[in-house]
């Protein structure tokens, strides 16, 4: 969740050791798609997906809350943290490196693998 004061929104990450619990919602990290020429910038706050529209890159969703599994896609490597813990991903997945980028968000620079990435309609 977040806090802080106004224009300053804080990231709490519980279960975090203390020292990192909180960090800055401002940060922003780099989204690539690999292989290929596709980048957008993620912040903490937004959604993997927000920021692709942001970002002029038309991931294919549906719901856009976790539950249709439309935009379901694989990191090759990175950190992200949940919006929800329910439905996402089964833990099995989650191990293997498949997220929902609709209630995803980063948390690091990003890599998600081209072959699982379904663009949407205009990317």
């Amino acid at each position: 969740r977040s806090c802080g004061p106004s224009g300053m929104g804080w990231l709490i990450i519980m279960g975090a050791p203390p020292l990192q619990r909180l960090r800055p919602l401002s940060m922003n990290y780099t989204v690539r798609i690999a292989p290929g020429p596709l980048e957008f910038v993620a912040d903490g706050a937004q959604s993997l997906l927000e920021a692709a529209e942001v970002g002029g890159v038309a991931l294919d969703s549906s719901c856009r809350n976790g539950t249709c599994r439309t935009c379901l896609c694989r990191l090759s490597h990175c950190q992200v943290r949940s919006r929800i813990e329910w439905p996402e991903v089964s833990a099995e997945e989650k191990t293997d490196g498949w997220i929902l980028p609709c209630v995803a968000c980063a948390t690091s620079d990003l890599v998600l693998d081209a072959s699982t990435v379904r663009l949407g309609f205009g990317a």
